[in-house]
């Protein structure tokens, strides 16, 4: 960023001093009354946040068992579904897939608000650099500041805003990713009329004479930068590549953008200080935040962990902890024997004791090998027994899906994590006959049949639980040696032999569902729409959930469908259904 120094640069003869330039420019937007372009931003943001905590409050209240009666008032539930949809629905321009159409219209909001208030007002710049900086530079210069501690905030896993909001911190990315660039578009802004102005009293010869004339310029030009880097380094095929050296150079670089910031700023009205340190303290409550959850989880000691190789390419790591965790989580792995300084997200594929009192719960995590740590899990860099550390859990689903009378779970290739441990929930709660959930179909895509092992035992022993007649499990393999339909019955000999994925269901009495077959293979891509049209014509019961966990292409169809179905709910076109619920989990963030 360029200069919000209160030095002001002389490249005329005269100069006048400061009483004149104050008078001067009083009434045309005064270097002294910039910050209240920070304010207004930053308290423009906090009033979303406390109309999202608010909202999210009442969701809470009204999605509560005590509370569906509510849903009988006339238009609450129409009102709902619309909200909804806004929240699922999603564009593709180009073959670019945007965030959901109300991340899109709440950003939208937030840039177009921030461009026209740094255009709309007059002057843009001074009659010459010696009467001042540029108002349109200062201006938006100072907006860009307010935004950095919530971009910051919005970044960490651990962060105020999740806290408040109760919304989980992968929910939250889109906005930091997309709200650090309107800070780059707004730092450009404030950068090019200090250019723009020297240039146009003097030419090339007057830039280069103001620019060297003090470190600020060179301050901000570094931090703008390192902003530039941030935000290019981040888009998806930049974090694909190596997820561990994009967290890596993410760090350095933001530490690098935050101290030039700090020299940048260090002007004499203080007030866009007091934002970089808000920003600090964020970055702090994320850094011990996660050092104490972390401490927790392990009970101040290092966990151990049983490796084990399964089919294409997935690697199974078994920790017995005292940690507790919900379906859906994640949790962080810490490999001091690989990385000791790097950890790397992984999403739990099973089930904690029933015994809430319980120190030895049983923590499975299927990694499949791409780059960076899950390559050296692969290939054999992790031995059993080696100490780990564990860092969460995180996440989750934000409502109960035992609550939902049909449930539909759809997977593609290592999705299955995700939604095989909702399943594992969902059978858990119907042998309990806790929850109303009466019918669960799973769908699940894979390259090939081989992909059928990772999940193999957890099938097998779910086979023989009472509650299996209720759920149906289809395998869709996509791969070019995908065979003809078929079905698969249940091996109770075979299932006696194999580790279950989730031994927390060995405490259920066992069943014989010797007549219904364990899963149906069938070839080709599962129509996706087609599934939750479906689900929402002939499942029974008045609700329906629906999770889905899988590459970008099917999460977006999955979004889109449930999208047209709140509608059509919203229509009243929906008969025999009250609520539609999706829950849409992705590979990466």
């Amino acid at each position: 960023m360029a200069s919000l120094a209160r030095r002001t640069v002389c490249l005329e003869d005269y100069c006048p001093d400061s009483a004149t330039r104050k008078e001067a420019t009083e009434h045309e937007d005064s270097w002294y009354i910039q910050p209240k372009y920070s304010l207004g931003v930053a308290m423009g943001l906090t009033a979303i946040l406390g109309i999202v905590i608010v909202l999210q409050f009442a969701k809470n209240i009204a999605t509560s068992k005590r509370a569906r009666r509510l849903g009988a008032i006339p238009g609450l539930r129409r009102i709902a579904a619309l909200f909804r949809a806004t929240g699922y629905h999603r564009m593709c321009i180009f073959s670019f897939e945007l965030p959901s159409t109300f991340a899109v219209l709440l950003l939208f909001f937030l840039f177009i608000w921030t461009t026209a208030w740094s255009f709309a007002i007059k002057p843009y710049y001074r009659p010459g650099m010696e009467w001042g900086s540029p108002p349109l530079g200062l201006r938006s210069g100072y907006m860009a500041q307010a935004m950095i501690p919530f971009v910051f905030a919005l970044g960490s896993r651990v962060n105020p805003i999740s806290l408040l909001t109760g919304i989980a911190h992968e929910r939250l990315q889109v906005y930091h990713q997309y709200g650090a660039r309107i800070i780059l578009f707004l730092s450009f802004v404030h950068t090019l009329p200090f250019l723009v102005g020297p240039y146009r009293q003097g030419g090339a010869r007057y830039v280069k004479a103001y620019w060297y004339s003090s470190d600020h310029n060179w301050n901000g030009a570094a931090s703008l930068a390192a902003l530039v880097w941030i935000v290019f380094s981040s888009f998806a095929k930049f974090r694909k590549m190596n997820y561990e050296f994009f967290v890596f150079q993410h760090i350095v670089s933001f530490l690098v953008f935050l101290v030039f910031m700090f020299l940048h700023c260090n002007v004499s009205i203080p007030d866009a200080l007091y934002y970089l340190y808000v920003s600090v303290g964020a970055l702090a409550w994320s850094f011990f935040g996660r050092i104490l959850i972390m401490l927790w989880a392990n009970e101040f000691r290092f966990s151990r962990a049983t490796v084990e190789a399964l089919p294409a390419g997935m690697t199974r790591l078994t920790i017995e902890t005292p940690l507790r965790w919900t379906a859906g989580q994640h949790v962080y792995l810490r490999l001091p024997t690989i990385n000791p300084l790097q950890s790397h997200p992984f999403t739990v594929a099973s089930l904690p004791s029933l015994n809430l009192h319980s120190h030895s719960n049983t923590l499975v995590l299927l990694a499949r090998t791409r780059s960076g740590i899950t390559r050296r899990l692969a290939s054999g860099g992790l031995k059993s027994g080696a100490p780990i550390l564990i860092d969460g859990p995180y996440g989750g689903l934000p409502r109960p899906m035992e609550s939902y009378d049909t449930v539909l779970l759809v997977a593609g290739g290592a999705g299955a994590t995700f939604v095989v441990g909702v399943l594992l929930q969902l059978v858990r709660a119907m042998e309990e006959g806790a929850g109303s959930c009466r019918e669960v179909k799973l769908v699940w895509a894979v390259k090939d049949e081989d992909c059928i092992a990772w999940f193999a035992p957890t099938f097998e022993r779910l086979s023989q639980l009472a509650s299996f007649s209720n759920v149906s499990i289809t395998v869709h393999a996509t791969g070019h040696g995908a065979g003809a339909e078929s079905s698969v019955e249940a091996d109770a000999d075979k299932s006696a032999e194999l580790d279950d994925v989730s031994p927390a269901l060995d405490t259920l009495e066992a069943r014989d569902n010797a007549s219904k077959p364990l899963y149906r293979i069938e070839s080709g891509r599962p129509d996706v729409p087609a599934l939750l049209r479906e689900a929402a014509s002939t499942a029974p019961g008045t609700r329906l959930g629906i999770a889905v966990c899988g590459p970008p292409s099917l999460n977006f169809d999955a979004t889109n469908a449930a999208a047209a179905l709140e509608l059509d709910l919203a229509r009243g076109a929906l008969p025999g259904k009250s609520d539609v619920w999706l829950h849409a989990e992705s590979f990466a963030w």
